[in-house]
């Protein structure tokens, strides 16, 4: 009896999303059988019972002929912007030396964004010749609980980019895909700039 794997990550967006499948694997396959589960939540060197919006089932079934299966852990209302790292065990005496008797999930919720409504963007790069920049208009929102913020389909529809901002007003594009390049497919924007007078530079 073993997990696929000993880690597992897994990002929820900050609403729509429900729980997630862990595979579980085993060698003898002929009978049935169920095992019982222990799931705690990894919190520094330290384990703790798990919050009311994780549940981990109690126990994984084969049925026979089955050698491998899904458990579904379901996800509540987890704080956003906040990872949770969710150990699951297998028993030890299910499991041999070289196999995964633990699996470790870190867990994600993007954070929840509210529109601040129209902003100009400007960009050198797609500056036509002759042009210093070229400038269009494109909604922004904030994240509710820090301060990040994002530009919707700011280079092609479908994709947004994060801006976030530190408490020294200093800003981080980190590498996100921007649009999608017929010939090399995604293209990847980053940055650093500063957040002056309400201007992102």
């Amino acid at each position: 009896m073993t997990f696929a794997t000993g880690t597992q990550s897994v990002s929820f967006p900050s609403t729509g999303y429900e729980g997630f499948d862990v595979e579980v694997l085993r060698a003898k396959s002929s009978e049935a059988t169920t095992i019982n589960l222990s799931a705690t939540l990894v919190v520094g060197d330290k384990e703790q019972e798990l919050p009311a919006s994780i549940t981990v089932p109690s126990s994984v079934s084969f049925a026979a002929g089955e050698f491998k299966t899904n458990i579904h852990v379901t996800v509540g209302d987890i704080t956003p912007g906040q990872n949770y790292k969710v150990k699951i065990s297998l028993p030890e005496e299910m499991v041999t030396i070289d196999q995964t008797s633990d699996k470790v999930i870190t867990v994600y919720r993007d954070y929840t964004f509210s529109s601040l409504g129209t902003g100009t963007f400007k960009s050198a790069a797609m500056a036509e010749e002759g042009e210093d920049f070229a400038t269009w208009e494109v909604e922004v929102q904030k994240a509710d609980q820090i301060s990040w913020y994002k530009a919707m389909n700011l280079y092609e529809k479908g994709y947004n980019i994060v801006f976030k901002v530190n408490e020294a007003n200093e800003v981080t594009v980190e590498s996100q895909p921007a649009w999608k390049h017929a010939s090399y497919g995604e293209v990847f924007v980053s940055g650093k700039g500063a957040l002056e007078d309400g201007l992102l530079l």
